[in-house]
């Protein structure tokens, strides 16, 4: 559509502008009406304050929505590229369905940065909702002052070397 086209072709810096110019409403109908591709485009051309500053003003409803909307990668790259307190909420927001997938695709570096932003209590709760061959996989990257906070079932999963 004509929406798409102006924004898929605005600069970053505009396209944060706009973004943050609308109220929560409108702006949660712009980001639903976007085909999964075309929002992705949008998302991964903000910088980290634009994608944080857009993705806060949303309701956690169309927060969720928007985010589930959203290729793995584009996902993975909006999770890398927020400062810890909005990822955080954004981590907390996402269902938990897709969520180990997004999660297996980021290396260990990126991993242990976005789950090391969750506030006390997040992080098992996020790893519980995982299917057991992806904590499995997500366990093995973490590094251990992670793997202390999580509790003995969770650390069960852990893959034996």
């Amino acid at each position: 559509t004509g929406l798409t086209q102006v924004l898929t072709t605005l600069q970053a810096s505009a396209l944060s502008q706009v973004l943050t110019t609308l109220p929560a409403g409108g702006l949660t109908q712009v980001l639903t009406t976007l085909q999964a591709s075309a929002l992705s485009s949008v998302l991964t051309t903000l910088p980290g304050t634009g994608l944080a500053q857009v993705l806060t003003t949303l309701p956690p409803a169309s927060l969720s929505r928007v985010l589930t909307m959203l290729p793995e990668p584009g996902l993975a790259h909006v999770l890398t590229s927020l400062p810890a307190a909005p990822r955080s909420q954004v981590l907390t927001t996402l269902p938990t369905t897709g969520l180990g997938q997004v999660l297996t695709t980021l290396p260990a570096a990126p991993l242990a940065q976005v789950l090391g932003t969750l506030p006390a209590g997040a992080l098992p709760k996020i790893l519980n909702g995982l299917p057991a061959p992806v904590l499995s996989q997500v366990l093995s990257e973490l590094p251990a002052s992670l793997l202390g906070q999580l509790p003995t079932s969770l650390l069960s999963h852990l893959p034996v070397s």
